[in-house]
This record gives structure tokens, C-alpha cells and sequence, in this order.
């Protein structure tokens, strides 16, 4: 069972370099530094909270792998923030960031009455007078480190290996369970679906 799951969870990390680092990294590059406008902020934010949550939820502790939703998100990134930037945000709960910030993107757009730049003239990534509406995130060295991380993602695994054992095949039986779950309330008929050009969708029977 562990060769499969060291297989999968391999497989996994290099997903994740080959398709969402490339894409934070082509943000970063394509971010328009010089304007107030096209700096990709928010979507480079969501896409590293996203790529956090999908670790999170690997790496995070056995008394937590039964919770989803809100609480299992919350539980992900917290357990991901912590592995990832305890050395270099220094706030006590980071749940304030996840609420303000990855839910209010996700659902809003932008965050939730707090701040959000993309500079790479500066390498802290949180700023603050103490006061929570002038609590600001730069997303260029928040993106930047989880990148240099997964570069030696063996590491990560290495780290983590007991919690991944034990929520590797949670976090697969999730992914599977929610495809059939909405899967089979597609229309049957017709036969397929197409999706794109090159790739159609079989209906289960």
C-alpha cells in the first residue's frame, strides 16, 4: 500500500509543478510591475492558496483528516501556512488569513476589507500598523517561497510522511467520491459529452 501511495503522492507533487507553479511563475513574470493595474494579484493569491490547500490536506494532522468543508479548509491551510511561512509570518492565528483572504477571493473576488499588492520590491509578505484595515498581503514573496519549497518537494513528502500515509487515500476517495457524485446528474443522453475539441467525457452506465 505505500509504494502506491508513494507512487501517487510523487505523482501528485509533479502535477502540481508542471501545471500550477509553471502557472504562478508565468503570472509572476507577466504581472505588469510599472501599472497600478494588471499586477495579477488575486489570481496569483488564489492560485497559491489553492496549490496550499491541496498540501495542507496531505500533510495536516491524523486528529483532523475526517473534517471537509469549511472546517477541512480552514484545517488544510492552517497545517500548510505553518509547514510553509511560520518562519516568516508572524501572526498567531492564520485563520484570520484564510478567512479574509482565500474565502473572500474565492467567493468575492476580492478579499474581505483588507489589503492585497503584487510588488517585487519587497520581500515581506504581510505588512500591518496593528490595525486590521491596514493589513496587506504581497502575494510576490508569498508565491515566491511556496515555488523555491516545491522545488525539493521530496522534502515536503519526507517531512510528512505519516500524515500523508493516513490522508492520502481520504483526500483520493474525496476527489473520486465528488466525480461520480455530480457525474451521474449529467443528462444520459446523448452518449457522450464533448468537453473540448480533442477530449470527450464517457458517461458512467
Amino acid at each position: 500500500m505505500d509504494e502506491n501511495i508513494t507512487r501517487s503522492v510523487d505523482a501528485l507533487f509533479r502535477s502540481l509543478q508542471d501545471y500550477a507553479v509553471i502557472d504562478l511563475k508565468r503570472m509572476l513574470d507577466s504581472a505588469d510591475y510599472e501599472s497600478k493595474y494588471g499586477r495579477l494579484a488575486i489570481p496569483i493569491a488564489l492560485t497559491t492558496f489553492s496549490i496550499l490547500d491541496i498540501i495542507g490536506s496531505l500533510i495536516k494532522e491524523r486528529n483532523s483528516i475526517k473534517k471537509n468543508g469549511d472546517k477541512g479548509i480552514k484545517e488544510n491551510l492552517t497545517s500548510a501556512f505553518t509547514y510553509f511561512y511560520s518562519d516568516t509570518i508572524k501572526i498567531k492565528n492564520f485563520g484570520m488569513v484564510i478567512n479574509l483572504y482565500r474565502h473572500g477571493m474565492s467567493h468575492l473576488f476580492f478579499p474581505k476589507g483588507v489589503g492585497i499588492h503584487n510588488t517585487n520590491k519587497v520581500s515581506n509578505i504581510i505588512t500591518s500598523d496593528g490595525e486590521i484595515y491596514n493589513f496587506n498581503v504581497n502575494v510576490n514573496p508569498f508565491a515566491n517561497k511556496l515555488i523555491k519549497k516545491l522545488d525539493d518537494y521530496d522534502k515536503i513528502i519526507k517531512d510528512n510522511w505519516e500524515n500523508i500515509v493516513l490522508n492520502y487515500p481520504i483526500y483520493e476517495e474525496r476527489i473520486n467520491k465528488d466525480f461520480l457524485d455530480h457525474i451521474r446528474d449529467l443528462p444520459k443522453s446523448p452518449s457522450k459529452v464533448i468537453i473540448t475539441s480533442n477530449t470527450t467525457l464517457q458517461y458512467p452506465p
